[in-house]
């Protein structure tokens, strides 16, 4: 059991920073924020009017299997900061501007902290970078204006300023580093990476452990300063096979925490493992869905959550706030229409935009619920700003708020603490996402146990004269990682996003007897959240889904260090039954041959 290895085991990534080291980035950040507010300028042109660093000090473990055997085993430190220049005046600022010259941003690790610990050196690299960032904002916002002097704006447009004012907050959130025994993590790897000897349907199998054990430092001009730790454990298990007719099929098993010791154990994770790779084996035998459907539509466990979480908080009309940027040239917006986003459900505030029975709020302190730690809990933003207790986002089904930053929109004008610490290549990146999502059912005539939810959809299929309806009981997560050549979009373009992504599990349920078949390659179609206004009932029982989502906008990528995307917690009833959406047969765009030679683990010779 982990929890066992843990306490007898080698301290490797656990040394604590002491209270003075981290008080030398703080000391190295405060003065060097001081000294680029008296002294950045450039002859007639304007000086920074806000500045701010996070540093990161990490500590990151990959422990990557296969078959049983290790294939990759790293462990390192990895120190990056992130600087933000603001120039401007009246509201306006270089940022929410796009162009030819700084519409594609890449990471050049040049915002590397030094591992000396001494403060001149950390200071240095914080200059050379802002001193860069700086002259590019300038750049940028002389761009900017020449566009807006160019354009027809509303009156409203006009007034809307490109960064929000925050209270300024001073904030030592408490941090306890990881204690990791990096031997017996191995050991797990092999141990659950080696179940997959029995299935030789199988054609590929990975076992992925991750550690990252970080704490935040912050501190802007407008003196604000806070240190809160990053802390993520995973395990990710993700296997692919064929069917006979060549597509493509993928099963996953994914763990997240915020601390190696609240994994599952590995007798529980066997357990599951062994089922996904059952369940994947057997959807290789199952029959592809001959024909459209359009009725009533059940979703259960990690389906639900994933139905509710793809649909309410990774698309661009959803409860996190997007800003319309301002544009610098009008092909930019046709030959990159994903670069210019904008939300457009904020428009609907306080108008119905959901059923009336349901009511979605942010908790983005709350720990724990029925006794699950939730990883997407928070104490302060990555921007220095304390989240309120309880924000409601949509109220008995309409709307009253978006998660946001201190990006303002045209009806969002305020932070509410969402900008997130999101991970990308071993460092953090700023972006609006959520923490702690609770979802309930406020009519206790449309909530009902789980159990009876199966005969409430046979019923409602019935209805409609149907012979049989559906029952979705797993998809594919973001946070698994799972690629192929239907996911790849190609340079400059966008690929756009499915209704719901790729089905593991869909059952068809006979309408006569409440039989289960399982099918292939169903599609579902229609989920948005004008879907939401078309529950017929949710279960009774509550589930919590901890998983990492990738923000909307911004460059995020996974590297070397594999883990990308904020942490986040989902709470929602365990069955969601709609009314009306759509089942169609799955087009994959390119179909491989199957191997010619059949995998050496089922081979007799």
């Amino acid at each position: 059991k982990i929890k066992t290895y843990i306490l007898v085991g080698i301290l490797i990534l656990s040394t604590k920073l002491s209270t003075s080291q981290t008080n030398v980035f703080m000391d190295a950040i405060k003065q060097e924020i001081q000294r680029s507010m008296d002294s950045l300028k450039i002859d007639k042109m304007r000086s920074p009017n806000f500045i701010s660093y996070t540093i990161t000090d990490a500590k990151s473990i990959h422990i990557r299997a296969c078959l049983g055997a290790i294939i990759d085993s790293d462990e390192q430190p990895i120190r990056l900061f992130e600087n933000r220049v603001l120039v401007g005046e009246n509201g306006k600022t270089n940022e929410n501007y796009i162009d030819e010259n700084n519409m594609w941003s890449w990471n050049d690790f040049s915002n590397n902290v030094p591992f000396s610990n001494d403060k001149n050196d950390i200071r240095r690299a914080l200059w050379l970078y802002t001193d860069n960032n700086y002259k590019t904002a300038i750049t940028n916002y002389e761009a900017k204006l020449s566009a807006l002097n160019q354009q027809s704006l509303t009156e409203e447009e006009k007034q809307l300023v490109d960064f929000a004012p925050a209270a300024k907050l001073e904030m030592t959130v408490p941090y306890q580093s990881f204690q990791i025994n990096k031997t017996q993590l191995e050991n797990i790897a092999r141990n659950l990476s080696a179940i997959f000897k029995k299935f030789p349907l199988i054609q590929k199998s990975d076992v992925n452990i991750y550690a990252y054990d970080a704490l935040a430092t912050f501190a802007n001009s407008e003196g604000t300063a806070v240190q809160y730790p990053i802390q993520i454990a995973a395990i990710k298990v993700v296997a692919t096979t064929q069917a006979p007719s060549g597509e493509i099929l993928n099963d996953h098993a994914l763990w997240f925490s915020n601390n190696i010791t609240q994994l599952p154990t590995e007798k529980i994770m066997i357990s599951e493992i062994e089922k996904t790779a059952n369940n994947l084996s057997e959807s290789t035998k199952a029959k592809a869905i001959s024909e459209p459907y359009s009725g009533p539509i059940l979703f259960e466990g990690e389906a639900a959550a994933e139905v509710f979480m793809q649909t309410f908080f990774t698309k661009t009309n959803g409860l996190v706030t997007v800003r319309k940027p301002t544009v610098g040239n009008e092909q930019i917006i046709s030959l990159y229409p994903g670069l210019v986003k904008e939300n457009s459900i904020e428009a609907m505030l306080n108008k119905k935009v959901i059923s009336r029975d349901l009511t979605i709020e942010a908790l983005p302190s709350l720990t724990t619920f029925q006794n699950i730690p939730l990883i997407g809990s928070f104490a302060v933003d990555a921007e220095g700003v304390k989240a309120p207790e309880r924000l409601v986002l949509v109220e008995n089904g309409v709307l009253r708020n978006l998660l946001c930053g201190r990006v303002p929109t045209l009806k969002i004008k305020q932070s509410n603490g969402h900008a997130r610490p999101a991970l990308s290549g071993g460092g953090i990146e700023t972006a609006t996402a959520p923490g702690v999502i609770k979802m309930t059912n406020n009519n206790p005539a449309t909530t009902v146990d789980k159990k009876k939810l199966k005969d409430l959809l046979i019923a409602a299929a019935k209805e409609e004269d149907l012979e049989y309806a559906y029952i979705v009981r797993k998809v594919i997560s973001g946070a698994a990682n799972i690629e192929n050549e239907n996911s790849i979009s190609f340079f400059g373009s966008e690929k756009p996003k499915a209704d719901l992504s790729k089905t593991i599990q869909v059952y068809r349920v006979k309408v006569s007897d409440g039989s289960e078949e399982l099918v292939s390659f169903a599609e579902v179609q229609g989920l948005s959240i004008k879907a939401f206004k078309r529950i017929k009932a949710t279960s009774s029982q509550m589930q919590v889904y901890n998983t990492m989502v990738l923000p909307i906008t911004g460059n995020f990528y996974g590297g070397q260090y594999y883990l990308t995307g904020v942490p986040a917690s989902f709470i929602l009833p365990e069955g969601l039954l709609f009314q009306e959406l759509d089942i169609v047969k799955e087009k994959q765009g390119m179909t491989k041959n199957i191997p010619v030679v059949e995998s050496p683990l089922g081979a007799t010779k």
